[in-house]
């Protein structure tokens, strides 16, 4: 207006300069939220000391044995930890095929059972062992009934690009011999007989009879292991999804203990017969040759020799469909377009298609599978272990998808995008007050305003670019 010479307030030397600070500052600000904020290795509480109190608390609260601290077995799972640092895995097998075992035998430690649990970026001990009791599998490594004995490990470093937390936690029962002796059983005191005293016969005292206490024969202990188990495949099957069938046999009224890559699944009671069937769930177990292994205690606890492995090949992931093998080709001798889908000859067995509402379908995988490209289609591969991959929609026909990004709802995510917001915001209303001053007094140029809050515009697009 003419009251402020067709200069908005906002547009004055001093406004822009105000507003160029606050942009700065805001920018500032949002670095060193971003760079200060520290990582959630850095605010990690967990101790060995603390995992190993909330264990035996656990397995106390249960009626079992609390675990002493192995030196060998902490040694065991320090080592382990390092070499996932080192080598940027986190499994119990590493890609170079070493498992757990291997770390405890190199420290000396020779075990008769022996498992390990693994977590990763944890800041609490007890969200630790929370999280493993809420596991099945690594519920029943913590409890197991048989373990005497444990180490932990928790270390830090560098961990796929990022600073992450490890907690590696070994369990063992140790061979005999190899930790603390058995004690000696006590050697029971006969009772003593009472001599006979015989009085003299001048004496009219009748004589008392002798009365005879028999010495107790100690019944010795039961010390023979039962004889070991064989196991094999009860179904007949090549591969496995994510049960196995398996046939037991071994010495009758015994308890069979089966072992899934060396960690305790089930038990199994064997009849009278000495034979059973036991279906194990190996949903939990990562996909390759699984090792099976059982071993049989009694009622005197004797522990028998571990059963010759019997490997099971377990695939249970589905087939994938990858880009490289669509094909959009044109017909020599239509000029139409056509779509061909070529899988190879590698798991998949069979491709399965559909149109809309129409029958399914299904071709075999040795040859490319033509496709009409302007419909969709929805394509289903399948292996020879009997899995399906996802539902594949295949069409030449333009699709396009956004996905919103929620990664600045948390922060300091949240603190960053609303700076560039606010950023924004100036930017438009600056732009918006100089094109209207430059319209309505278009004869009567101002190049101060206009540079000046042109340098405004041009700082607040680099802070939301930056």
């Amino acid at each position: 207006m003419e009251g402020n010479d067709f200069r908005p307030w906002a547009l004055r030397h001093r406004a822009l300069a105000f507003v160029s600070t606050l942009l700065i500052i805001a920018k500032v600000l949002t670095i060193s939220v971003v760079a200060l904020t520290p990582a959630t290795a850095e605010l990690s509480t967990i101790t060995a000391a603390r995992i190993t109190q909330l264990t035996n608390t656990e397995r106390v609260n249960v009626g079992l044995n609390a675990l002493t601290t192995n030196n060998k077995l902490s040694d065991a799972a320090a080592a382990k930890a390092q070499d996932m640092l080192d080598n940027d895995y986190f499994a119990h097998i590493s890609p170079a095929g070493v498992t757990p075992w291997f770390w405890m035998s190199k420290e000396g430690y020779a075990y008769q059972v022996a498992g390990e649990n693994l977590a990763i970026d944890f800041i609490e001990a007890e969200a630790v062992v929370a999280a493993w009791i809420a596991s099945p599998s690594h519920k029943d490594n913590l409890l197991h009934t048989a373990y005497t004995e444990t180490g932990i490990a928790v270390a830090t470093g560098e961990f796929q690009g990022g600073t992450s937390t490890i907690v590696v936690h070994m369990f063992g029962l140790p061979t005999v011999g190899s930790s603390t002796p058995a004690p000696t059983a006590a050697t029971p005191t006969p009772t003593p007989v009472p001599a006979v005293v015989t009085t003299p016969a001048a004496t009219p005292t009748p004589t008392p009879v002798p009365v005879t206490t028999a010495t107790p024969v100690p019944v010795p202990a039961d010390t023979t292991a039962p004889r070991t188990p064989r196991i094999a495949r009860g179904d007949g099957g090549a591969v496995v999804q994510s049960t196995v069938l398996l046939g037991i046999s071994g010495e009758p009224g015994s308890v069979i203990h089966l072992l899934i890559n060396n960690q305790e699944r089930i038990l199994v009671s064997l009849p009278a017969s000495g034979e059973t069937t036991q279906l194990v769930d190996v949903s939990g177990v990562n996909d390759g040759i699984i090792t099976v292994r059982a071993y049989a205690t009694d009622a005197a606890n004797n522990i028998s020799a571990t059963s010759s492995p019997l490997s099971v090949t377990k695939d249970s992931t589905p087939p994938l469909l990858a880009t490289s093998g669509i094909y959009a080709l044109l017909s020599p001798q239509s000029d139409n377009p056509q779509l061909a889908l070529y899988v190879g000859s590698g798991d998949t067995q069979s491709v399965q298609v559909q149109y809309g509402d129409d029958q399914p379908q299904t071709f075999t995988a040795e040859r490319p599978v033509l496709l009409d490209p302007l419909v969709a289609a929805t394509v289903v591969l399948n292996d020879h272990a009997g899995n399906a991959s996802p539902s594949y929609i295949l069409s030449l026909a333009p699709n396009y998808q956004h996905e919103a990004d929620t990664s600045f709802t948390r922060p300091p995510g949240r603190f960053s995008q609303g700076t560039r917001i606010a950023t924004a915001a100036v930017f438009v209303i600056v732009l918006f007050l100089l094109a209207l001053a430059i319209i309505i007094r278009f004869s009567v140029q101002r190049p101060a305003l206009i540079t000046h809050a042109s340098l405004v515009l041009l700082l607040a697009v680099v802070l939301i670019l930056w």
